[in-house]
């Protein structure tokens, strides 16, 4: 089994080769995209051992990361999970049956943290940005919504979601 820093860096990586073909991504259907993911991986694990089930978490992942939200999907498909407080790329709490968890996951950096935020404001048709730092809103999959432009209001939380219940 693959430790959770080994499965970002292979993440990483394989999502920076897929992103070399930017044209392709572009282009490419879900399903076509998941299918070169899935080449790509097999190509760049070689003689890695990993279990179906690592693999094909893997592919999610890095399918995640390009047309998603990232290690965000994950966390927001677990339906134990009530809140979600990011402080930083580094600093992922989740509320799991009423207590505060720091989660061992990570982005890999600011910049993916920001984009993930502009892409979460943008489907609920707003903008964040250091004329307006802060975007309070209701989301499709999300009870609520809280995020903040990053460096402008340093005490605040990045992100915060609660589910729906």
């Amino acid at each position: 089994m693959l430790s959770e820093e080994m499965i970002s860096r292979l993440v990483l990586e394989i999502k920076r080769f897929l992103l070399a073909d930017a044209m392709l991504l572009s282009r490419a259907s879900d399903e076509q995209l998941m299918r070169r993911i899935a080449d790509v991986a097999d190509h760049k694990l070689g003689n890695v051992s990993l279990s179906p089930q690592e693999r094909s978490r893997v592919v999610r992942l890095v399918f995640s990361s390009i047309r998603g939200l990232g290690i965000l999907d994950e966390i927001l498909a677990d339906d134990s999970i009530t809140e979600v407080m990011i402080n930083g790329p580094d600093h992922i709490f989740v509320e799991h049956a009423g207590r505060l968890y720091r989660l061992n996951k990570k982005f890999d950096n600011e910049r993916q943290l920001e984009d993930i935020i502009q892409k979460i404001v943008g489907k609920a048709g707003k903008e964040v940005n250091q004329a307006n730092p802060i975007v309070d809103t209701r989301l499709p999959v999300l009870m609520w919504c809280f995020l903040r432009f990053p460096c402008q209001v340093p005490l605040l939380p990045y992100e915060s979601f609660q589910k729906h219940l």
